[in-house]
């Protein structure tokens, strides 16, 4: 079997398999492979079969030349933990050492003293430092856990382990949490802040390296919030002169990685702004990180990712120290600001109640916003919150009305919330949209119970656009909207109109047979 598959199909067959199979699933399969779960493989020409033993026997088809073909008869059928157990063994079998193979070359110099280290254990971390010793722990474990993931997932050694890079981050946390047992709190999270901060700037270069890797985006935020919750953000001024020097440390990798020249993995501006509270009450530190970004402000060209970064990060401390005004001259120099490097700022102003600051900084986003239809909803989301909260809610509904069509379902919305049932049915008959009819009947059957007559003029002119659909199915519908009509109508005791209506109507399509049986079937007629 092992001389049936070559080194390249197995190499094409190990990136399918992370391409196309979950994580959970692959780490499944490998658990599967581990208990000797995987019985009678079979290899011919471009197939290859398994029976895997699960809570039966299952069997597994894997088509080399084209993967997504491949099945299991398991409940999932395909991309499942018995072809994930299956490639694993077939993987082991091939990669497995020979008795007769030759000796490894000899660990370089650089290599042996990194190895001896470990070994002999001498490097030990003190809650004081210093922090290249702490660096020296976190570069050994780092290797180890290197090693280690790839030679549970050699099959991806073009990638080498960064395709499992959740993967290194876990052993490595796990592994570095060992050397601060016995550690105060306060000790044990800085050392840990300062792991995650090591973790992440290897990520982010192996990223650099591989730029085909996949990252899951939930797994990077995870590990940025992960970062910025184990800062100390609450000093006691006794601690302070301890703790200051590493958070300086801390603060300026933190610096270099946002300003540096290759594009970031992790949001380093959000981290970066988050470190704020820490230095917030050393003046000094405050007067001389205002003049770096102002000196990168004049440096860098508009359009450059560091001018952008050095105007959040200056606007954010203008922010901070209660200068929103000054905060928002600085951010309208930016041509494209991202609206989520912005919400914290409006949701502090939503949150505290300041809506004319929150109306001053939504008026000046939302042209910027127009090609972007996702943040131009969260600006009309922002407005639709203020309006049913601001004692001047006027201000924001006209805004959204100004942004119509693009904030139809919103001021639709709002107009409903505030009891503008005239208004709401004159809107969604200006801008009718078929699509919109489900939306439309449930909005509806809340007017019909609060303001019916407002719905005369849109159930009129919703008849004419289902009678123009000249079918069947229209007709029914149109009958169904006609028999709502007949009931507001008497409600309003206003049943001569109706008569008068319903009569001009049937008469006006008179040689429509279908509609005409469907106004007999409803009794809307009489035969």
């Amino acid at each position: 079997m092992s001389d049936e598959i070559s080194s390249r199909q197995l190499t094409e067959l190990a990136e399918k398999i992370y391409r196309y199979l979950s994580r959970d699933v692959i780490k499944q399969g490998l658990d599967y492979h581990k208990k000797n779960h995987v019985k009678q493989i079979e290899y011919n020409k471009s197939m290859i079969s398994s029976t895997v033993n699960g809570s039966q026997p299952y069997s597994v088809l894997i088509y080399l030349n084209d993967f997504t073909n491949s099945t299991c008869t398991c409940q999932k059928k395909n991309y499942c933990k018995h072809i994930a157990a299956t490639f694993f063994h077939i993987y082991t079998k091939i990669n497995t050492p020979r008795p007769d193979a030759q000796t490894k070359q000899a660990p370089t110099k650089k290599q042996a003293n990194l190895s001896g280290k470990i070994i002999a254990g001498k490097i030990k971390p003190t809650p004081e430092g210093p922090i290249e010793v702490w660096y020296d722990i976190f570069e050994q474990e780092y290797e180890q856990v290197r090693q280690s993931v790839k030679r549970y997932f050699k099959p991806f050694i073009d990638h080498e382990y960064y395709n499992h890079f959740y993967k290194v981050y876990d052993e490595f946390q796990k592994k570095i949490n060992v050397h601060c047992i016995g550690w105060s709190e306060k000790f044990q999270t800085l050392y840990q802040a300062f792991a995650t901060l090591f973790i992440l700037t290897r990520l982010e270069e192996a990223s650099w390296k591989y730029d085909q890797l996949h990252w899951e985006h939930y797994f990077i935020e995870g590990y940025e919030k992960d970062l910025v919750e184990k800062f100390p953000i609450d000093v006691h001024q006794a601690h302070y002169e301890k703790f200051m020097p590493f958070l300086q440390k801390a603060l300026e990798i933190i610096r270099n990685r946002l300003f540096q020249r290759n594009n970031p993995l992790f949001d380093w501006l959000l981290i970066y702004r988050c470190m704020y509270p820490i230095f917030c009450y050393d003046p000094k530190w405050l007067k001389t990180e205002i003049a770096r970004l102002e000196e990168i402000m004049k440096k860098a060209a508009k359009n450059h990712r560091h001018y952008y970064n050095a105007a959040i990060g200056l606007a954010h401390f203008k922010f901070q120290a209660e200068q929103a005004d000054e905060a928002l001259i600085i951010l309208q120099q930016l041509d494209y600001p991202r609206l989520d490097d912005l919400h914290y700022y409006l949701n502090f102003f939503y949150t505290t109640e300041e809506w004319d600051q929150l109306y001053q900084w939504l008026n000046w986003l939302a042209p910027g916003m127009e090609n972007n239809r996702d943040d131009l909803e969260e600006i009309f989301e922002y407005c639709v919150y203020a309006a049913e909260r601001s004692p001047d809610a006027e201000k924001f509904i006209q805004m959204i009305k100004l942004w119509l069509p693009h904030s139809l379902e919103y001021y639709a919305e709002l107009l409903l919330h505030t009891k503008r049932y005239q208004d709401w049915a004159e809107l969604r008959a200006c801008y009718w949209s078929a699509s919109a009819e489900e939306a439309i009947k449930e909005e509806a059957h809340l007017v019909e119970a609060r303001e019916p007559a407002a719905l005369l003029p849109l159930y009129h002119q919703w008849v004419v656009r289902l009678i123009e659909g000249r079918n069947r199915k229209a007709y029914q519908s149109a009958v169904k909207i006609l028999k709502k009509l007949r009931t507001i109508y008497k409600k309003q005791k206003k049943i001569s109109d109706w008569n008068a209506y319903i009569s001009q109507l049937a008469d006006h399509h008179a040689r429509m047979k279908a509609f005409q049986d469907e106004l007999r079937k409803g009794s809307l007629i009489s035969s």
